[in-house]
């Protein structure tokens, strides 16, 4: 049997989880009949994440007020979790994004957005280690 060695690109592995860690197993497949048992799950840690500058605007439109976010690309990450809270309340996730900006309709009767922009992983928490900006703005 050769050997043949094979190499994946970071870019083409899932997603991260929230602790910047990539869980990898694989099997090896000799033909469509044959193929090994899966390996054991090794750890790759992900790129440290770069905090970069964004702006947050907004601007009334219709009677609603229209809240865009923008943001440096980071770390060269296919796509990115946008968490926002309204006034004081805690962040919730609101939508994965392949590029570096945001738009949302702010709800009648709020009058601060918090925004948290991390690299896009599994699962979808807050986690420091992924942050790429965060920010406010009164609306």
């Amino acid at each position: 049997m050769a050997n043949k060695k094979v190499t994946i690109d970071k870019l083409s592995l899932p997603l991260v989880n929230s602790n910047n860690k990539y869980y990898i197993r694989y099997r090896v497949v000799l033909d469509k009949t044959k193929d090994s048992d899966w390996s054991q799950i090794a750890v790759l840690d992900g790129k440290a994440v770069t905090v970069v500058p964004g702006v947050i605007s907004s601007v009334t439109t219709a009677g609603k007020e229209v809240v865009t976010i923008t943001w440096d690309k980071s770390n060269n990450s296919p796509t990115y979790d946008v968490f926002l809270s309204w006034d004081t309340g805690a962040y919730v996730f609101e939508k994965n994004v392949s590029s570096t900006s945001y738009s949302v309709i702010a709800p009648d009767g709020v009058s601060t957005i918090n925004v948290l922009i991390q690299i896009g992983s599994a699962q979808k928490t807050v986690s420091s280690v992924l942050k790429v900006f965060e920010g406010s703005k009164n609306v």
